[in-house]
């Protein structure tokens, strides 16, 4: 039994596509979601980039590129970008995937994890498939991201380990 894991942040950008990166690397199943509205990147002067879920990451690099290559690759938005367009095609949102089933959602942010949980229950249990939700808390930043990465993976080896245990 393989189990599935979800990785799940505000934008689909930074926490929850590193540890998607980890997991996958680890060679666990697992997809990638944002909980906002928008897919939201720090901009110049303190604006926000705004991007709608489903846009190709590959575009959002362009578009940066185009605006300030110098600024986005100082911060590490580029780099973020580069990361993301190796994993996947384009940012998910949570609540507009209602056909992927995971046994484990990682959550990184307690708001994150509030909007699963609400968007579980408003889906109703059809199928009775159990999925556990977890969250740990994590600044959205590069480094912190990396250490959560690290955590998730630590967390679902020894979910895997104990369920071989279990079934033995």
């Amino acid at each position: 039994m393989k189990l599935r894991f979800a990785t799940v942040c505000s934008s689909n950008m930074n926490r929850s596509m590193e540890a998607h990166r980890v997991l996958q690397e680890a060679g666990f199943s697992v997809g990638s979601y944002g909980t906002g509205t928008r897919v939201r990147l720090p901009g110049k002067d303190g604006d926000d980039n705004s991007f709608e879920f489903g846009t190709p990451y590959e575009e959002m690099l362009e578009v940066l590129v185009t605006e300030d290559l110098g600024a986005y690759s100082k911060s590490g938005i580029i780099k973020m970008l580069e990361r993301n367009k190796n994993i996947k095609r384009a940012p998910q949102r949570w609540q507009d995937d209602h056909g992927a089933r995971f046994d484990i959602v990682f959550a990184f942010e307690e708001r994150v994890f509030d909007a699963i949980v609400e968007d579980l229950q408003a889906r109703g249990g059809t199928d009775y498939e159990r999925v556990h939700v977890i969250n740990l808390e994590t600044t959205d930043s590069a480094e912190e991201a990396a250490k959560a990465a690290v955590d998730a993976e630590k967390l679902a080896k020894l979910v895997c380990h104990t369920l071989i245990a279990l079934i033995c």
